[in-house]
């Protein structure tokens, strides 16, 4: 994997964690904790929008969360078939 892509990924993959724990925090304290800017937070949330994951920001609890019942699991990377 190349650095880049194993950057996104971990990005990823952190951003994942934060939002199925509901431990995000506002935008600007999400963007902090993954080292980003919010513009970057942003883009990033519509990819995760984009591939058909709802999210859902909840103001009291201030957190990003997943809108679906199903649980949403993240991967990237190649897995060999089971046969």
């Amino acid at each position: 994997m190349s650095y880049t892509l194993q950057k996104l990924s971990n990005r990823y993959q952190r951003m994942h964690n934060l939002i199925q724990t509901k431990a995000t925090g506002n935008a600007q304290d999400f963007a902090r904790k993954l080292e980003i800017s919010e513009s970057t937070l942003f883009s990033s949330l519509k990819f995760i929008k984009d591939q058909g994951i709802k999210l859902g920001y909840d103001t009291l609890k201030q957190t990003y969360f997943y809108e679906e019942d199903q649980p949403i699991r993240f991967s990237c990377g190649f897995e060999k078939e089971i046969k």
